[in-house]
């Protein structure tokens, strides 16, 4: 797919439903959208998003994958610019090469206002650099005989990028340095094993060490016939060495989705749990731990219905904020819920009307104190899979239910 092809048409194909209000919180917007790729050529496109990132003015950058019925339709990983009002500004297909298999879980902001991505190339692993306008900066390809995929790409403290791939054959993890114009660094296979870790499921902390949240398998069965799992949390130095690898949960299913550092060294971590439960169905389960890994506190959320999480983050008062779905019988809506120092629930609320099937799959705390979030809707007003955006202020309002 050729950049002409893409680029010229973008803004005109891309149906955009944006509500926004100036009446929240001081100097936060607040909307609602529904976007994505209308018809081109007869076909149709489904638009998931994978991140959402801030911008240095203000806005949003989302990454994601969009895929056409046919081949006239573009398709492939997509960077989405808008603005602090949720209007689109652009939307580029930067990994412009039908063997670039690019992974928009991987993307990742830089210091600079740019962002990373990559993927497998040509049998071989790609990284590429984009400046804050979506263009190239730089596209390289790395022949890597021990590596697969990538499962976490990060800049580093002195401006170089890690890549955290998965091994190949006898090596368990392989970790890739380069420098800030992708030349390598070094590359070396790492003694930790990485199974049950997934894409979004690692970030680096600004202290320089990976944290990591999975799921550790354990031979055996609960009560109700369950395959027992827990929660894996697992940090490693900047070089890959494994400093702690424990495992929080009960007596059924629990596994982690996403990790981060926090203020005094610690680290929260965002998982689900049926083990705390009689439903058998899934519950946010979030685990505070300290620098050792060590844990301070650990709570479960639920209700009647099922709970997904996406991630938890520590907000500025000292609390946390955390994003994910909730599916009940009427459908499923984006979730967020705000918990005190100690894991008390302040508030949580919901968006999309309960009438929708929603599924959030990125979500960061704005530069302006708010949340932004996506994810996939797939049921009307979206025409295919279109991508569902919000933007709250600190205290998770939003502006009005978009329509087409």
């Amino acid at each position: 797919m050729s950049h002409s092809r893409t680029t010229s048409y973008l803004l005109a194909v891309f149906a955009v439903t944006c509500s926004f209000v100036l009446f929240a919180q001081p100097g936060q917007y607040v909307w609602q959208k529904i976007f994505g790729l209308e018809e081109q050529a007869g076909g149709k496109t489904e638009d998931i998003p994978s991140h959402v990132f801030n911008s240095k003015d203000g806005g949003f950058v989302i990454a994601g994958m969009s895929k056409g019925e046919s081949e006239d339709v573009a398709g492939g990983m997509y960077v989405a610019k808008l603005d602090k009002a949720g209007r689109t500004l652009w939307i580029k297909y930067p990994a412009n090469d039908s063997n670039y298999f690019a992974n928009p879980s991987v993307f990742t902001a830089t210091a600079d206002g740019g962002f990373l991505f990559g993927g497998r190339k040509y049998f071989s692993i790609g990284l590429t650099k984009i400046n804050e306008h979506g263009e190239v900066v730089w596209d390289r390809k790395y022949e890597l005989e021990n590596a697969k995929s990538i499962l976490f790409l990060t800049e580093m403290k002195d401006g170089n990028i890690s890549a955290i791939l998965y091994g190949r054959g006898g090596a368990k993890a392989v970790l890739l340095k380069v420098d800030r114009n992708g030349s390598v660094l070094s590359f070396k296979k790492l003694s930790s094993d990485i199974d049950g870790f997934q894409n979004g499921s690692m970030s680096y902390t600004k202290d320089g060490f990976f944290i990591m949240a999975g799921t550790k398998f354990t031979n055996g069965y609960s009560s109700v016939n369950t395959y027992i799992q827990d929660l894996r949390l697992m940090k490693l130095d900047g070089e890959g060495t494994v400093i702690w690898d424990k495992s929080f949960g009960g007596v059924k299913q629990d596994f982690g989705r996403h990790a981060s550092g926090t203020a005094d060294g610690g680290f929260i971590a965002a998982g689900c749990s049926s083990s705390f439960n009689a439903r058998n169905e899934w519950d946010f389960y979030i685990v505070r731990v300290d620098a050792n890994g060590n844990r301070q506190w650990e709570k479960n959320y639920g209700g009647i219905d099922t709970n997904y999480i996406r991630a938890c983050n520590e907000t500025p008062d000292g609390g946390y904020i955390c994003g994910g779905t909730r599916i009940g019988k009427g459908g499923s809506q984006y979730l967020l819920m705000k918990l005190d120092s100690r894991g008390n629930k302040q508030w949580e609320k919901l968006y999309g009307e309960g009438k929708l099937n929603l599924m959030m799959n990125g979500f960061t705390v704005a530069s302006d104190g708010g949340y932004a979030f996506v994810g996939q809707l797939e049921t009307p007003p979206a025409v295919w899979v279109d991508m569902y955006a919000v933007k709250t202020d600190d205290k998770g309002n939003t502006g009005p239910f978009p329509s087409r």
